[in-house]
């Protein structure tokens, strides 16, 4: 969205606080093989970062919006993050910034699908995250790390949801605008009109046609996201519970743990094996259920 947003409203660079001391010019195409990364986001982490850049921000000689995505580092403390969190956007506030809100409403644990990591990359850069959400000093074996993961995937946005929220209804009248999640995925061109419009900004019609297909290419990886937590995982979980023949994708230890965990949560079952990777079809999972 930071992207779409100076995109759209017509600039041809942006101010880039760290690794740049001056504007940098701005992309016309952010997408690579796997997402949008290939604009290089402002993206400060936890409060201090935040603080940082909004005061090197408010130093600038400029009326045009200056953008960023703030966020709060797990590798720092995972299970403090909801804190960190509203303690940065009650800052936000309190310095008026204007803050686009997009509202979670799906908790589904999609962290790890959306930077495709080979699954040794996922347990390494992981290592010290794992060890604080699981409160334990080592890791195991994969097969008693997934199990281990299992039990708490299901609860971690969850929980997330509830924490925040009473922060955003606090700091909402300092919210320029917000929208769902939902919204986002679903109509880009509709919300990011939205957005605009809330600043007083118009549209660049031309960029605009060069921007819809950019869009969709994104909006397709993320409704393919959505497609498997809404269409084919209850469809995997379903042809498990009943020992049906379905051929699996390869799947990272967080996708398995999902599985075991839906299976826990819908129908009351475990996935017991001491297996490090699960089999990829449904009818020898079936076999493992109790």
């Amino acid at each position: 969205m930071e992207w779409s947003f100076n995109y759209l409203a017509g600039k041809e660079q942006y101010f880039k606080n760290w690794r740049s001391r001056s504007n940098i010019p701005l992309t016309d195409n952010p997408m690579n093989s796997t997402n949008a990364h290939g604009h290089t986001k402002n993206h400060p982490k936890n409060l201090k970062e935040w603080r940082d850049f909004v005061e090197k921000a408010e130093k600038q000689e400029s009326d045009e919006p200056i953008t960023f995505y703030p966020y709060v580092d797990g590798r720092v403390g995972i299970n403090d993050m909801s804190a960190r969190f509203s303690e940065g956007i009650e800052y936000l506030a309190s310095r008026k910034v204007e803050i686009v809100h997009i509202q979670k409403t799906m908790a589904y644990p999609y962290w790890y699908e959306r930077k495709y990591y080979p699954e040794d990359d996922i347990v390494y850069e992981d290592t010290f995250m794992l060890k604080q959400w699981l409160g334990i000093d080592e890791l195991p074996g994969l097969a008693k790390l997934r199990e281990m993961i299992s039990f708490r995937i299901l609860g971690r946005d969850k929980k997330w949801m509830e924490e925040i929220q009473t922060t955003i209804d606090k700091v909402r009248p300092h919210l320029r605008i917000s929208i769902s999640d939902r919204e986002w995925y679903r109509d880009p061109p509709k919300i990011m009109r939205q957005v605009l419009e809330s600043f007083g900004i118009k549209c660049d019609e031309e960029r605009f046609k060069h921007w819809k297909p950019i869009a969709d290419k994104w909006q397709g990886k993320i409704l393919k996201l959505l497609d498997r937590y809404e269409i084919t995982l209850p469809k995997t979980i379903k042809a498990i519970v009943d020992g049906d023949d379905m051929e699996l994708e390869d799947m990272n230890i967080y996708q398995e743990a999902l599985i075991m965990a839906l299976l826990m949560r819908d129908h009351r079952c475990r996935l017991l094996t001491t297996l490090d990777h699960l089999p990829k079809n449904t009818k020898n999972l079936h076999k493992l259920i109790k």
